[in-house]
This record gives structure tokens, sequence and C-alpha cells, in this order.
């Protein structure tokens, strides 16, 4: 879907219709079926390169999608924990206190699984 998004805001097809494919991709992080979270888990780092700059015009808060999927289910936290280096790459120039916040959280986790994920 992230790679699909991608090719289609490239080529400029996705203006008419970008503000649902975002409503889209957000029900998928909010799903109630762990597959579909983690589809848009999965997703998420694309979505958050191509919208970055264009969060209040289409009302998605990035900060938030990865704090509600690292407060998820482990599976979920799991694969979002393994992207979340992603964003660091994504926002050199910005503030990214939130971000580090996720990540020393991650870090200090007692949970094994999530410190070698981390690793």
């Amino acid at each position: 879907m992230g790679l699909i998004a991608y090719q289609m805001h490239k080529r400029k097809y996705l203006k008419e219709y970008e503000k649902d494919f975002i409503e889209f991709f957000k029900e998928l992080i909010y799903h109630k079926e762990v597959k579909l979270r983690l589809f848009g888990v999965y997703n998420m780092p694309c979505f958050h390169q191509l919208y970055k700059d264009s969060q209040e015009q289409y009302d998605i808060d990035f900060a938030q999608l990865y704090q509600q999927c690292l407060s998820d289910e482990s599976k979920v936290r799991r694969k979002t924990a393994k992207s979340l280096h992603e964003v660091f790459l994504m926002l050199q120039d910005e503030d990214t206190t939130l971000y580090k916040e996720m990540f020393i959280d991650l870090l200090t986790d007692t949970n094994q699984r999530i410190l070698k994920t981390m690793n």
C-alpha cells in the first residue's frame, strides 16, 4: 500500500483522493483486527514520508499514530519498534523530541522481545 501511495503521489494521481486515502490509512492503524493494524504499521514510514509536511492539512499526526501503535499489543508494538528509526532519517532537520522519548521508552522496556527488536 505504501509503495502504491508513493507511486500515485509521484505521478500526481492521488491528488483527488488523497484525503480519502489518508483516512483509510488511519482506519488501519485503529482497526480492531491485529492483521490490519500491522498492515498499517508496515506502511507508516512511507505515509509519514509522503505527508509529513501536510499533517495539518490532512488532520494526521504521525507522532500520535506511532504512540498509538507503541501502546498496542506486542505484535504491533514490535513492528512499530522495528521501524521507528526511520523517523529519525526522515526528520533530520526537525524536532524529534517526541520520537526520542518513544525510542528511550523502548530501550528501557522490560519485555525481552522488544529489547531484542531494538538491538
